[in-house]
């Protein structure tokens, strides 16, 4: 058994920041006029700055005009540190925006004054220098198109999903949308997914490594099932496949999983459930083969009516949603078994918007509040957490447990490999459940075996022969 004092205070550390709830850093941005909306809709890493897509509009009518900026903030606190504001001409409402090669590309649509009777599509970007490198409108006031999501290739061609809304029958009904520019955003060609019997409404886009494209929709009025169409670059169908008919499902994200296939997210009324809806998880094959579907009891985590969804660089699948009317962030490992979920109950706010994580492995979320919830108005809070999704009493504690040595593959689900980056006089090595209880103690290697480990998250420590101590965690499938 390991007993040295440094030892101790490494687990008890460890253990402290798994399981505090401690708040710190969280900010609620205010607002001059509390008449107006700011909603911060998605936050980058670009070059170690931070940055955020603001929308800025007069009231939830959107008359006479909205305003879309990017804010720089400081990662350590939240604060806006520079703001690119764009021309008030474009009265525009953001919706999405990713990061490529250093600059931001994002879509949003232009309303004209008075509500959304005809919308088109605004695309635009920003270089990395913080500058509006062009701004433009696809589309034209005859349709309402509403933009969804997009994705930049290697190409630097932007690929836009967006839903083609027309009245029908006293109502409204939608074709999806699927459009190409080039690296300038002039249009290459466009795709239109239609059914006379369905609604069709895109959710999601992605590409793969050859660039073929898989645009992901709802297929409203037939069984109410998630639909899945892959194009070629070009724009050609290759085929479209339908999920999880017969439980009124619903897609919402579709992301590139790191073993090169497809994770399908989405949320479906299950009988198992008594009609409730539960959350899913769906992997698929590039051939739309489905590889397994997990759900999740409505009760765990509560509903991700509206979710962001991100695959971590170890694998894991980190998806923010408002579960039980406040932000909450569910970790998963590759397979769909959940890792842990984090419910922040006691901050008095609600819809995140949008997650990163950073490259220390802490996380950043973002989201926005209503005035029913915040004297301030329609306004927006940003929150950090460590790796395990805690707030922590400060920033610097992030990083306060230090390693001199990295483990790999990580998660694993048997052998784990460790490295050390200098030679060390390494004792022994030991293996540390989150609740600092010792499981298992090694002489001095280079690769266990944790085959027997349930699945989960644990401490492994190494210690020298002058008893200094050194930790690093890793994740068992």
């Amino acid at each position: 058994m390991c007993k040295t004092r440094d030892l101790l205070i490494i687990v008890y550390l460890l253990f402290f920041f798994v399981q505090s709830d401690a708040q710190s850093f969280f900010k609620k941005y205010s607002l001059d006029d509390t008449s107006w909306i700011e909603r911060k809709f998605n936050i980058h890493l670009l070059e170690g700055n931070l940055f955020a897509t603001t929308l800025y509009s007069s009231g939830p009518t959107l008359d006479p005009f909205s305003e879309l900026m990017v804010d720089q903030l400081d990662m350590n606190n939240g604060d806006i540190i520079s703001r690119i504001k764009f021309p008030n001409e474009y009265s525009f409402v953001a919706h999405k925006s990713v990061v490529y090669n250093n600059s931001i590309f994002g879509i949003g649509w232009q309303s004209n004054q008075g509500g959304f009777n005809t919308e088109s599509i605004g695309l635009y970007k920003v270089s990395s220098d913080k500058e509006l490198q062009y701004f433009m409108e696809l589309g034209d006031s005859t349709r309402r198109d509403i933009p969804i999501d997009l994705i930049v290739n290697t190409n630097e061609e932007i690929v836009i999903v967006s839903n083609r809304k027309f009245e029908s029958g006293g109502g409204t009904t939608s074709k999806g949308v699927v459009t190409k520019t080039d690296s300038e955003g002039s249009r290459l060609w466009e795709y239109v997914d239609d059914i006379a019997s369905a609604r069709i409404e895109m959710r999601s886009v992605t590409i793969d490594d050859n660039d073929n494209i898989y645009a992901l929709s709802n297929q409203d009025g037939i069984e109410d099932s998630v639909r899945l169409t892959k194009l070629t670059p070009d724009g050609s169908k290759i085929w479209t496949r339908t999920y999880q008919e017969g439980f009124h499902s619903k897609s919402q994200q579709i992301r590139n999983l790191k073993n090169g296939n497809l994770l399908i997210a989405g949320y479906a009324f299950y009988d198992k459930y008594g009609g409730q809806t539960s959350n899913f998880y769906m992997e698929i094959d590039t051939a739309g083969n489905p590889i397994w579907i997990k759900d999740y009891r409505p009760d765990i985590g509560g509903v991700a009516f509206e979710s962001e969804i991100n695959i971590l660089e170890d694998g894991r699948i980190a998806r923010v949603y408002d579960g039980f009317g406040y932000p909450t962030l569910m970790v998963n490992h590759p397979n769909g078994v959940i890792d842990f979920i984090r419910n922040y109950d006691d901050l008095d706010v609600r819809f995140p918007d949008d997650l990163l994580q950073l490259d220390d492995g802490s996380f950043v979320i973002i989201g926005w509040i209503n005035p029913n919830l915040n004297p301030d108005g329609f306004t927006s809070w940003m929150m950090r957490t460590d790796t395990e999704g805690n707030l922590v009493t400060s920033i610097s504690e992030i990083n306060s447990i230090e390693a001199d040595f990295s483990l790999y593959p990580n998660p694993t689900s048997s052998i784990l490999n460790i490295e050390f980056e200098k030679d060390s006089d390494l004792d022994r090595i030991v293996v540390f459940d989150l609740w600092g209880t010792e499981i298992q103690e090694y002489e001095p290697r280079s690769q266990i075996n944790v085959l027997s480990l349930k699945s989960g998250t644990y401490i492994l420590c190494r210690i020298d022969k002058d008893g200094h101590v050194k930790s690093n965690k890793f994740v068992k499938l």
